[in-house]
């Protein structure tokens, strides 16, 4: 057991003449181991020992205007003994140790200390050179040779546990509180350790931490990071689950499972704040106001679906609903409009910003009664009265101009090479034409609908011996590419439309609603009875709900999200409650795969439940 001093203080009353400042000082004289003290202090540490407990530290001086007469004291490495003298403190009578392994030892050395965190298996000091001090001598009971002190204690080498003051030996791997000043306001992942498999060193004792030397200290020691306003130091600054930067204003923070090996500390912008362009961290409010393009101001109240402000309602008003909600947002200041790109422009400039050359601004473009396209021409027209309620403003062509397919207004004469590519023709009536159209159709029956005059509409074929190619282009018939070859099992070619789709496990018994003209391609299809499978594969329709797979089973509606990897026993995803889901073979109950593409296992098997009591116990049985 530890020992332990019970002090009993006693008052030793020293009774010195002070002199007045007009008083003559007489210096008393000094032995040759004395040294005349100016300002004296009766203090326990100029005496020999007589016990352990003594208390030998050094005491303050008084202020100079209260200093006693001078007298006589010891000189450095020197006590008083019993009779009044001063002699060496070496010479000290020694006083009891009655601990375990204790000596007395009247001047013990610096190093080696007894201390365990000290310890040597040798008993030696391993420090290279010497100090260049005279330390002063300070009698103590202190553990023999070999032995060192550990709790009080004087143990061999082999039973001390080396860890410095304020540190405790323990498994490291189990620690589930910060170790670091720069960790005090983190938050610790805590881990499930094997205690067989604990790694024992030392860690700052519960309420310490270890600051940028290595050294643990009390926590509220701990230095403040100096961060800027508005600001707060972290540990893993890179690793923060929210929106960081007046850029990301309106985003969705995307949160993805990170290693702590790859945090970084700095300092984040403090809740309600966010760093702004040029690094500071400011107000939400602020960030709406830096975000706001050219020509714009922010708006605490915008309604996001008024459009008054656009150019278009420059020729006509436009009232907004005075109980519409309203939200925060950048709007046109005084005197601009908002353009069709979206930017705010004097509203003087506006026709010149809605209507391209050879167009005109129409406050109502519904009234317009002519042909507008190049498409339309040779088609029926009608027209019909339009309330001014319906209007809306937009850019019409010029007279004797029409649209064009890239969207331009182009003359009259312009149209026709504007409405067909090379190697082909316009006609008035596409769906009337007789087949084959496509080089899918090229070696199949020649085939003409029948069309309702009504259904009719104008727009451009390839001429005669060109066929379209899968891009579109007309190619002269004899350079259509080959068919592919039908090479799986219970496939043939034939001559289908694309609606309805061709039979699979996935759309049985679904009913499709098709058009009566569509053309026809050639293609690879399943024999009779047979059904495409999600591999692409032709077979029976009574295969289509078996899964082959071990630990699968078949399910109406399979989702994608939490996936069914291991990962998912303690990862949270956040998935949507309305995920479209479709059938397929999904692992049973209480089975994942560790990667995708494997087989379902027991979760028991899954890496991440290695070690846990609940497969243990199932590993045990």
């Amino acid at each position: 057991m530890g020992r332990f001093c019970f002090i009993v203080l006693t008052a030793a009353w020293l009774v010195v003449a002070k002199a007045d400042a007009t008083d003559d000082v007489t210096e008393p004289p000094c032995a040759d181991s004395e040294i005349l003290d100016k300002c004296p202090v009766d203090c326990p540490s100029d005496y020999c020992p007589t016990s352990r407990c003594d208390d030998q530290s050094s005491c303050p001086k008084p202020a100079s205007a209260d200093c006693p007469a001078p007298a006589c004291k010891c000189r450095f490495n020197y006590r008083r003994a019993a009779n009044g003298t001063c002699i060496p403190t070496r010479e000290c009578p020694p006083f009891d140790c009655d601990g375990d392994n204790e000596e007395y030892n009247p001047c013990p050395p610096f190093c080696p200390g007894e201390s365990c965190s000290q310890a040597t298996e040798d008993g030696e000091c391993h420090l290279v050179g010497r100090i260049g001090i005279v330390l002063p001598c300070k009698p103590a009971c202190r553990c023999k040779k070999y032995f060192w002190r550990q709790d009080g204690v004087c143990v061999p080498y082999e039973q001390c546990t080396t860890c410095p003051e304020n540190e405790e030996r323990t498994c490291l791997q189990g620690l589930c509180r910060p170790q670091k000043c720069i960790e005090k306001n983190d938050i610790i992942f805590c881990q499930l350790v094997d205690e067989e498999k604990c790694e024992y060193g030392c860690a700052c004792k519960i309420g310490y931490l270890r600051d940028e030397n290595g050294t643990c200290i009390p926590q509220d020691k701990c230095p403040t990071v100096p961060c800027p306003v508005n600001e707060y130091f972290t540990n893993c600054a890179k690793g923060m689950c929210r929106q960081e930067n007046c850029t990301e204003l309106g985003k969705l923070s995307e949160c993805k499972t990170q290693s702590t090996e790859l945090c970084e500390p700095g300092c984040v912008c403090e809740g309600g704040f966010l760093r702004s362009k040029n690094g500071t961290c400011v107000s939400i409010d602020e960030c709406h106001r830096e975000l706001c393009p050219v020509n714009e101001v922010y708006s605490s109240c915008r309604q996001p679906n008024c459009n008054s402000d656009k150019c278009e309602y420059k020729y006509r008003s436009q009232s907004c609903p005075s109980d519409e909600p309203c939200e925060v947002g950048c709007v046109c200041k005084r005197g601009f409009r908002r353009a069709d790109n979206g930017t705010c422009v004097d509203e003087r400039d506006c026709e010149s910003q809605l209507c391209s050359v050879n167009e005109q601004y129409l406050s109502c473009i519904q009234a317009v009664c002519r042909v507008e396209k190049c498409s339309d021409l040779g088609g029926s027209l009608s027209c019909k009265g339009v309330s001014e309620r319906e209007c809306v403003g937009g850019c019409v062509c010029k007279d004797n101009y029409f649209r064009a397919k890239n969207d331009t207004c182009i003359k009259l004469s312009d149209c026709d090479a504007d409405l067909c590519s090379e190697n082909e023709i316009h006609v008035n009536c596409v769906l009337a034409q007789c087949g084959p159209m496509t080089c899918s159709e090229k070696d199949g029956p020649m085939y003409c609908p029948s069309v309702d005059q009504k259904s009719c509409k104008a727009g451009c074929v390839c001429k005669e011996g060109y066929l379209k190619d899968d891009s579109g282009k007309c190619v002269a018939r004899e350079n259509c590419p080959n068919l592919p070859s039908c090479t799986r099992p219970h496939e043939k070619h034939a001559f289908v439309m694309d609606c309805p789709p061709e039979r699979s496990c996935k759309n049985r018994g679904i009913k499709f609603s098709c058009l009566a003209d569509q053309k026809r391609e050639q293609k690879c299809v399943c024999d009779e009875g047979y059904v495409r499978n999600e591999s692409n594969e032709c077979i029976e329709e009574e295969n289509c709900d078996k899964c082959s797979e071990p630990n699968e089973e078949h399910t109406d509606c399979k989702r994608t999200c939490p996936p069914e990897l291991c990962i998912s026993i303690i990862a949270l995803f956040n998935c949507k409650a309305d995920e479209p889901c479709e059938a397929g073979c999904a692992c049973k109950p209480g089975h994942y795969r560790q990667q995708n593409n494997t087989s379902c296992i027991p979760a028991c098997q899954c890496q991440e439940m290695a070690g846990t009591p609940e497969c243990r116990a199932t590993i045990e049985q």
